[in-house]
């Protein structure tokens, strides 16, 4: 069975993690099917947070896995995360270490590292990235030619295998 590890923050897309959750869990289902008492996929979303906040107005969330650092996941996907302005994705960046060296670290026992929309910019951060190929979404685009020069980014491809 592949470990999954979702990374999430407050601030991340509530369909980026349901959306990727649900593929997941259909994935499981279908195989279960199939294969009675088997699964595919053991998936989690994880976070650095461990409060209850508010994800968006009237829906209270409560992360209750850590980033796990004694899990080794086979793959980590970064959903996308919103944010009201350039500032506040900068800043958001900037707060994100913690998430940056536990991503390097999974990486680094052999996790397919992926990441979607503004997620993509975690993976970026890492360097990771650097000398390789990568997408994310239109408006990220300046952006990632001013703060990532060493990412050749394809911004018209939906999805790039980068190794």
């Amino acid at each position: 069975m592949k470990t999954i590890l979702i990374l999430s923050t407050d601030q991340t897309s509530l369909p980026g993690v349901v959306g990727i959750s649900e593929v997941l869990n259909v994935a499981n289902i279908l195989h279960g099917i199939q294969n009675p008492g088997s699964r595919v996929f053991d998936f989690k979303v994880v976070s650095k947070i461990a409060e209850p906040f508010e994800l968006v107005p009237g829906l209270k969330s409560h992360f209750t896995n850590g980033l796990l650092p004694y899990v080794q996941a086979d793959a980590v996907i970064a959903p996308g995360f919103l944010y009201k302005s350039m500032s506040q994705l900068l800043e958001k960046l900037e707060e994100s270490s913690e998430e940056i060296a536990w991503i390097k670290r999974q990486y680094q026992g052999g996790a397919i590292i992926g990441g979607s929309c503004s997620g993509s910019l975690l993976l970026a951060e890492t360097g990771l990235l650097q000398g390789k190929e990568a997408t994310t979404s239109w408006w990220l685009e300046q952006l990632y030619k001013k703060r990532y020069k060493g990412i050749d980014l394809k911004i018209k491809q939906m999805l790039i295998d980068s190794h």
